[in-house]
């Protein structure tokens, strides 16, 4: 009994020290096996970029009018301050000395435009005179060697006649336009001595200079804009057309509209102690902004942990999730992949969730001229990106990719756009393909690796629902590895 009980320590002293010399040896693979943790599938989402500033909301047009002061003296306004006017709208009366010259004027234009009427008359009479003894005429002259000519060139003739007619009545149709013109402009200062003044274009009257400077009245469209500035910083990411969307306390709605304007002059004149201030101007867009592309919310689990640390999407009971990354070499599932893919991932410090749904602007949601407005302004955007965490690449350049056989492949990536620790990978990496989440924990490249055993996993259920083949299969393998 005491032999048997020897023996058996032995061994399990040789067995603990032959574990510790291949752990230590310099060439040891104990040392350098990958104990890898988490992997991650790659997905494909919508990556979008944007900037945040502030602006104000001003009309997108003012319309001057001016007085031009005749003799005879201003009489009065009919609109005030504030008032909405439509086109065709009398803003203001007047009376002037000049209105008999101004009579004579247009009576003597009038002359002029009906003898030229009368002339047009005449030429049409003449070239249709013309036209009938073109065709009245014979089909073939003799020639005086006996010989016919063709007819050809009188059907010549009889077609130029006919394009000069049509011209003249042309002439003719401009002509007593412009005569039925004048005559309504001397019915007009025959019937009175008052003149007014119509709005032009549809809005507000925004301000009425009483002492007549002009301009005596200015007039806003009820069609609003949004006008901010940009640092000289900020100059570099944005450009005209770029989308833009405004949100506001005022503002039931979030408002989608259109980089329109970026002036390349600064606001005020530059100085040394101050950084220069760009305008820009926004169009809103009255469809509503269809194409935003926004979703308001990531379309996550809020349930689950973070594999790798903070990504800024935020879940509804407000945790931060990270979409790209699992917990305990869980791998991803198709339904995942493919929730991953409908999402946008947005910067965290410069950018704003939006639902495209809500993105409009209606009749119920008015814009107040003068409020202020926060702008988001869309500076890149990249949709069904191949993504990763930025902590899945190592020294900013390559990834560990797991390959069908169960190795571990260093690969080379092209990065693309970045926005809240996700990163588009242009080349080197394939939606469903599988990432190492850690690169620190792969210490070997093209060799076998191992993962932790959960325990909590193992359970009679998961051991029925594979095939007995296969579990035979699974030992065997774990057995011959070396």
């Amino acid at each position: 009994m005491k032999k048997k009980t020897a023996i058996l320590v032995a061994a399990g002293l040789l067995l603990v020290s032959g574990n510790v010399v291949l752990t230590l040896h310099k060439d040891s693979k104990v040392s350098r096996t990958s104990y890898i943790t988490k992997w991650a599938e790659a997905g494909t989402e919508n990556l979008t970029k944007t900037l945040k500033t502030a602006g104000v909301v001003i009309p997108a047009e003012e319309h001057p009018i001016y007085y031009n002061d005749d003799p005879g003296g201003f009489k009065e306004f009919y609109v005030k301050k504030g008032d909405s006017v439509e086109a065709g709208t009398t803003l203001y009366e007047y009376t002037s000395d000049n209105i008999d010259s101004e009579r004579r004027q247009l009576e003597s234009d009038k002359e002029q435009l009906d003898k030229e009427l009368v002339l047009i008359d005449e030429q049409i009479k003449q070239l249709e005179y013309l036209q009938s003894v073109s065709g009245s005429g014979s089909q073939s002259v003799s020639s005086g060697f006996g010989g016919t000519t063709d007819s050809s060139s009188s059907e010549i003739v009889s077609v130029t006649i006919e394009k000069e007619i049509y011209e003249k009545e042309r002439e003719k149709t401009r002509v007593e336009g412009e005569i039925d013109e004048y005559e309504d402009r001397i019915l007009a200062l025959n019937e009175g001595d008052e003149l007014t003044k119509d709005s032009e274009v549809s809005g507000k009257v925004k301000e009425i200079n009483y002492d007549l400077k002009n301009p005596i009245i200015t007039i806003i469209s009820d069609t609003p804009k949004v006008s901010g500035t940009f640092v000289e910083e900020e100059l570099k990411t944005v450009e005209e057309g770029m989308e833009a969307y405004i949100t506001s306390d005022q503002v039931k709605e979030k408002l989608g509209g259109t980089v329109t304007r970026i002036f390349s002059y600064p606001e005020d004149e530059p100085t040394l102690k101050k950084k220069s201030q760009f305008p820009f101007e926004i169009e809103l867009d009255e469809t509503g902004g269809e194409e935003a592309g926004f979703e308001e919310e990531a379309a996550v689990d809020p349930d689950s942990e973070s594999a790798e640390g903070d990504t800024g999407l935020e879940t509804e009971d407000g945790g931060d999730v990270d979409t790209g990354e699992l917990e305990d070499g869980e791998g991803s599932s198709e339904d995942d992949t493919e929730a991953a893919g409908e999402e946008d991932v947005y910067d965290e410090e410069d950018t704003e969730i939006y639902d495209e749904d809500n993105v409009e602007l209606a009749e119920d949601n008015p814009v107040i001229h003068g409020s202020h407005v926060n702008v988001t302004i869309v500076t890149d955007r990249v949709e069904n990106a191949v993504t990763v965490a930025d902590k899945q690449i190592k020294s900013g350049s390559y990834i560990y990719v797991i390959t069908p056989g169960g190795k571990i492949e260093k690969r080379s990536i092209t990065q693309g756009l970045e926005v809240n620790g996700r990163v588009q990978i242009e080349k080197g990496l394939k939606k469903g393909e599988t990432v190492v989440s850690k690169p620190s924990q792969v210490a070997r490249q093209k060799e076998d690796f191992i993962t932790p055993l959960r325990i909590q996993d193992l359970s009679k259920s998961s051991f029925k629902e594979e095939r007995k083949m296969d579990l035979f299969k699974a030992i065997g393998v774990g057995f011959l590895k070396r």
